[in-house]
């Protein structure tokens, strides 16, 4: 490689320096030229900065002070307007209280009256329920006097009861009055005697028909009292007992044959038991009694079951009086609808009659206008010439 000279280095240093000497002179001579132009115009820009700066200030400060005047009077407006906001508001509600307090103090005086006549009422109630009391403690008195009384009466019902013949009266006299109070007399008949000859206690009549339902009431209470006698041996009570469901089937054969008659009675009879607990223990004990019944066609009734019986047949009562009232209204419309049908004829009739008169009065109506008109077009001078005129009617 070649190596640099030494002097050539010198050489170009020293220009370097040169050169920059010059450029520091020359940006000096520059900046010392144009400090000397242009000074008085930027002195002159300066003073209309100044000014600028004086007279914005001056702006903003006229512009502050109207803000700040707008911006008083506007919040004067609005404190005003809130006052009168808030005393409207106010107003309004001591004039709703006002208001709420007469209301109220009505509500309490109408419901201060509403519970001084609930007291009254209440006071009232009280003293009639005290009086309700008094009397039926007056009553409970009479009932333990009778009470007292019947208690006296038991032993000689016991003495009836012991009886055979005495406790077939009872029984009878139970069933009688079971009737009485359920039914219309017309429903029913007392001993009633069919057309063999035999005599029921009591026969119900069937309503819209000939047909009567016999009941019996000789129920064999002795046998039964015998079977269930807590004296007797197991011998002698299995012996009771077939007594008592012997007599029991010969005596629903004899219903049966004495009290089911074609064309005259339905196809079964009853048999009164006056007791509930031993009709419960007939059903209980001697199921067989009650299958046998069943194909004899009998039915084994107690007070309750009778009782049904009678309301069954209070019902068909009225529904057929309810049936015969319907067969009378039905009647009472066909007849209504016969008339009605006679009544639209004559109003057939009177509307052709009616038409036709208004059509004849039409006709004359029209006829008289032409004869009307007719005159209307006679002139004087017809008259004056005597010449004839001819009326000409139309029909």
């Amino acid at each position: 490689m070649n190596q640099i000279n030494p002097e050539f280095i010198i050489i170009i240093t020293i220009v370097l320096i040169l050169t920059t000497l010059t450029a520091i002179l020359i940006k000096k001579w520059l900046v010392n030229g144009l400090q000397r132009l242009y000074i008085p115009w930027i002195e002159k820009v300066q003073k209309i900065l100044n000014q600028a700066q004086l007279d914005t200030q001056q702006i903003l400060h006229q512009n502050q002070q109207q803000y700040t005047e707008h911006s008083q009077r506007t919040m004067q407006l609005h404190l005003e307007q809130l006052q009168n906001y808030t005393q409207q508001l106010q107003h309004n509600q001591q004039q709703q209280i006002t208001d709420n307090m007469g209301h109220f103090k009505q509500t309490m005086t109408n419901n201060m009256q509403h519970l001084n006549q609930q007291v009254t009422d209440n006071v009232t109630k009280a003293n009639h329920i005290y009086q309700q009391m008094l009397e039926r403690l007056t009553t409970i008195d009479i009932a333990q006097k009778k009470i007292h009384e019947l208690s006296s009466n038991i032993i000689s019902l016991q003495d009836i009861l012991s009886n055979k013949q005495s406790r077939g009266v009872f029984g009878e006299t139970q069933l009688n009055r079971l009737i009485q109070d359920t039914l219309p007399t017309q429903y029913y008949q007392l001993q009633y005697t069919f057309s063999n000859g035999k005599r029921s206690d009591c026969a119900l009549i069937m309503p819209g028909s000939n047909y009567v339902l016999a009941i019996d009431a000789k129920f064999p209470m002795e046998n039964y009292r015998m079977s269930i006698a807590s004296q007797l041996t197991k011998i002698e009570k299995t012996t009771a007992q077939s007594q008592f469901k012997k007599n029991m089937l010969m005596h629903l054969k004899d219903i049966a044959n004495k009290y089911i008659i074609t064309g005259e009675t339905v196809d079964y009879a009853c048999l009164f038991i006056p007791s509930e607990s031993v009709f419960l223990e007939i059903h209980h004990q001697y199921p067989d009694i009650v299958e046998q019944a069943q194909q004899f066609k009998v039915w084994l009734v107690s007070p309750t079951t009778m009782m049904a019986v009678l309301t069954t047949l209070q019902n068909t009562i009225r529904d057929h009086a309810t049936e015969q009232h319907l067969q009378t209204i039905r009647n009472h419309l066909n007849l209504l609808a016969k008339d009605f049908q006679t009544f639209h004829s004559r109003i057939d009739n009177t509307s052709k009659h009616i038409k036709k008169a208004h059509e004849e009065i039409n006709r004359t109506q029209h006829t008289a206008e032409k004869i009307v008109k007719r005159f209307q077009a006679i002139e004087p001078t017809h008259i004056a010439s005597n010449e004839p005129s001819t009326l000409t009617i139309d029909d």
